[in-house]
């Protein structure tokens, strides 16, 4: 028949405890019933934090009553501490134990609270149950970590595709718009009676109906830019609010002219403008500026 296997196994204890009866006691006991599981032992609070600092313990058995720091200063000096706050603590004393002690002593952080003295069996049984205890809560936090590791992977994955999808969109707009645009300055010009072609294409490029497709896609792989943006200067004209998620969005101003149907010149004077709505001083960068928003 196979042993029955014990959380307290290949673990570390730390036993804190002023009397070296006490201390004795805890060291045979483990040896005798779990001999691969390490004790190291101080004499008080002090000591007890120098071994915290310079081992792996997985459990603290701390006494209440000591020299130079008690086991509840050491238990908030513990829980203070980030490297040290997660280490589960047995308080384990003769002297204070009455219900408020214990509600001082679990307010501070520790796991369980033994009253001396106490039968073996017990003693053994609660340092396997709050090592237990850890284990399931470091089980659950290493679940939700992966849980979050995949749903921001899967995140990225949708807003590295969705960015994708905005700049070939993006591209393809202004493309056709330059391609309009170089069909309506042939109809301008020519002599033929083309003047309602011309008009066509010019509503065609004055349309705004794709900003609405790429404002909620932008939004979804940026949610808080424009919110930010808007909270700070909530006076931003549609146009202005357009060529700021442009420049957010890495467009160049080559591109960005084609794509709103204006000049390279018209692009300068709408970032000039743009500026002086953000109110940047005249060493400000435009683009870190919303890069970094």
């Amino acid at each position: 028949m196979s042993k029955h296997y014990s959380p307290c196994e290949g673990r570390t204890l730390l036993a804190v405890d002023d009397e070296p009866f006490n201390r004795n006691y805890i060291v045979e006991l483990v040896r005798a019933n779990i001999p691969t599981m390490q004790v190291f032992v101080a004499v008080d609070g002090l000591q007890a934090l120098e071994i915290l600092k310079k081992k792996q313990v997985d459990i603290v058995l701390l006494d209440w009553e000591m020299p130079k720091m008690t086991g509840i200063e050491l238990l908030a000096v513990m829980q203070q501490n980030e490297s040290l706050n997660s280490i589960p603590t047995i308080m384990y004393t003769g002297a204070m134990t009455t219900s408020d002690y214990l509600s001082q002593a679990l307010a501070l952080g520790a796991w369980d609270f033994l009253r001396k003295p106490t039968d073996p069996t017990e003693l053994l049984a609660r340092l396997s149950a709050v090592l237990r205890q850890k284990a399931a809560e470091e089980a659950r936090k290493s679940a939700e970590l992966a849980l979050i590791t995949a749903r921001n992977e899967y995140l990225s994955k949708e807003i590295a595709q969705t960015r994708q999808e905005l700049t070939d969109n993006l591209l393809l707009l202004a493309t056709k718009n330059a391609f309009l645009t170089e069909i309506r300055d042939y109809c301008d010009s020519a002599k033929a009676a083309l003047p309602q072609v011309s008009q066509k294409i010019s509503r065609n490029l004055a349309q705004e109906d794709y900003w609405d497709d790429f404002l909620k896609k932008f939004n979804r792989i940026d949610p808080h830019f424009t919110q930010t943006l808007t909270a700070k200067f909530a006076d931003l004209s549609p146009a202005e609010l357009r060529m700021a998620a442009l420049i957010r969005f890495g467009f160049g101003a080559k591109n960005a002219a084609l794509l709103l149907n204006i000049s390279e010149d018209g692009i300068k004077k709408s970032r000039y403008r743009l500026r002086k709505r953000l109110e940047l001083a005249s060493d400000d960068n435009l683009d870190i500026y919303l890069q970094t928003l």
